[in-house]
């Protein structure tokens, strides 16, 4: 195991309801505590040394093995923990079982011990949930049972923290173990996955580095433009490369000849003497230096370059080719500074895909004048199937470029828009739209909140519109909650994004609540924690009492309604 996950499932074991406990409340204990908490397992060993209550079974002694473990002194925390056998934890408090047991499971896995940390693990996870971090356990289950061969367990649980904890720290770990686990049946949802951790905040260098080298495997045969995207921006941002770089130098050479031959050159010793670099390299100095180049690869070449920021160079690679080839045409028109009215009636323009490209990019520049003849075909009177064009599309800049030329046509197009069974962000902005129009003709409440809750389904999170829709749709399922309610609106607020707004603190303020009023009391206190790092004074002082609520005794006993003051 990792040393920098050490101090995170510590705070998750051990906050909340341990630190009720009587030897919890030892100033000594409460500073090791906290420094461990703050990575600082050093000080916390020093500060336990020759404690008192060190010398049986209990929290200080449970401290002092996970700092051991978090240096990577696995023998030394083994035997500080004392705890080889499930028979062996009745000698420790009742309430400290959980996480001795999570605890013994992940000092056996860090030794290699398989067997002997599958049940100890198995057996946290059976505990309350508030005393283990249910997250981080089942993913320690899955490294076990990937280890152990065990696809099925380790999949099982990789894919329950992948899909059911979208907040977890550890959700990008078992998103890269469950694509280990796909990817030869099912390459695409593993690249999927793959592609949903690279996005992700907050992930380990290392398991970065995992996700991007297997996401570079899985594209290379078949998309080695994107392959080069993913290696070049991942070696950007990682301290250490892994083999990022052999994926970049095949990318190349089977984008460009010369360039793909430079990169093999310019890698490493150790990598240029692998056998499919020295093959792929005997073969490209071996082609002719006139090669015809590839035109579908040469388009290829020009996304990744876009892709990278380098929209000067895909520029200078697609004109020569955009006035006959639509689908260089199509790329070209997503390049912003690109003069487009230069190449309304070039050949390529007879092609439907490149037609709508042209047009929805002069509507997305505010050229309605020039957008709305090309679109007009296209969406009336029905729309038209555009290769690669998706129908909410073409009517949504077709009814904006309608409201400054052609005004008569905003209604129908509108219409059709909110009759489309489809979650674009064209969808999303035309229900925000819908759900302000009905607010302003005074609509049935429930009529205003369905159209934010489809706003809010359909919006992405980076889209500052999607906490406002989130929070108007959520509010009114919190206020007056019918059976089922809370569940809906706890769907729709864990939909929010990273705190970066005022909407989205809102949001997770407000879901910390409906965990809460859930009984979901480890997510709530997860969601608190993470709301603390960045509130004011003011603000922290109503997560302190929030905080104090939820790692009482009486943490049931929740509020039927939100704090409406507080948010």
């Amino acid at each position: 195991m990792k040393r920098a996950g050490g101090a995170l499932l510590l705070w998750s074991v051990l906050g909340g309801a341990l630190l009720g406990a009587a030897e919890a409340r030892d100033p000594v204990i409460m500073a090791a505590d906290k420094a461990l908490a703050a990575g600082q397992p050093v000080a916390a060993l020093h500060l336990l040394d020759g404690h008192s209550s060190a010398g049986g079974p209990g929290l200080a002694r449970l401290l002092q093995a996970r700092a051991l473990l978090t240096l990577g002194r696995q023998q030394e925390a083994a035997g500080r923990l004392g705890v080889d056998t499930i028979d062996q934890m009745n000698a420790w408090p009742e309430a400290l079982r959980a996480a001795v047991s999570a605890l013994a499971g992940e000092i056996a896995l860090a030794g290699g011990n398989l067997e002997q940390a599958r049940p100890f693990l198995e057996r946290a996870l059976r505990l309350r949930g508030e005393r283990v971090a249910l997250d981080r356990i089942m993913v320690l289950l899955a490294e076990c049972g990937e280890r152990q061969g065990d696809a099925a367990l380790a999949l099982r649980f990789a894919h329950a923290v992948w899909r059911d904890w979208p907040r977890s720290p550890y959700r990008a770990r078992a998103g890269v173990i469950e694509a280990r686990l796909i990817a030869n049946q099912q390459p695409d949802q593993a690249r999927s996955v793959l592609a949903g951790v690279r996005v992700m905040d907050q992930v380990d260098e290392d398991t970065r580095l995992s996700a991007a080298e297997l996401l570079c495997h899985l594209l290379l045969p078949m998309r080695p433009g994107q392959c080069l995207v993913v290696a070049e921006q991942d070696m950007l941002r990682l301290s250490v490369h892994g083999r990022l770089p052999l994926y970049r130098a095949f990318a190349l050479a089977a984008l460009d000849v010369r360039e793909g031959l430079a990169a093999l050159m310019a890698l490493p010793e150790s990598m240029r003497a692998e056998p499919a670099v020295a093959a792929t390299i005997t073969r490209l100095s071996a082609l002719p230096a006139a090669q015809t180049e590839d035109v579908a690869l040469r388009i290829e070449r020009a996304r990744a370059e876009i892709e990278l920021g380098r929209a000067a160079a895909a520029r200078a690679m697609l004109e020569p080719l955009a006035a006959t080839r639509p689908s260089a045409l199509i790329l070209l028109a997503t390049i912003d500074g690109v003069p487009l009215e230069t190449w309304l009636e070039v050949p390529a323009m007879s092609e439907p895909g490149a037609r709508a490209a042209v047009a929805l990019a002069l509507a997305r520049r505010g050229d309605h004048a020039r957008a709305w003849p090309l679109l007009r075909p296209m969406v009336t009177p029905t729309v038209q199937v555009v290769e690669g064009v998706n129908a909410a599309s073409l009517l949504y800049w077709a009814m904006t470029s309608a409201q400054h030329v052609a005004t008569d046509q905003v209604a129908p197009l509108t219409a059709a828009l909110l009759a489309l069974d489809s979650h674009t962000v064209e969808n999303g902005l035309a229900w925000a739209l819908e759900a302000q129009r009905l607010e302003r003709a005074t609509a049935a409440p429930e009529a205003v909140r369905r159209a934010w809750e489809r706003a809010a389904e359909d919006l992405p999170k980076e889209h500052p519109w999607q906490p406002i829709a989130i929070l108007r749709a959520a509010r009114p399922l919190l206020e007056e909650p019918a059976a089922g309610s809370l569940e809906r609106a706890m769907r729709l607020l864990e939909r929010a994004g990273a705190v970066a707004s005022d909407d989205q603190r809102r949001c997770r303020f407000l879901l910390a609540q409906t965990y809460e009023r859930l009984g979901r009391i480890a997510q709530a206190l997860q969601v608190v924690d993470e709301l603390h790092a960045q509130a004011d004074p003011e603000q922290a002082q109503k997560l302190a009492r929030m905080r104090a609520r939820l790692a009482s005794t009486g943490a049931s006993e929740v509020q039927q309604r939100p704090l409406d003051a507080e948010n």
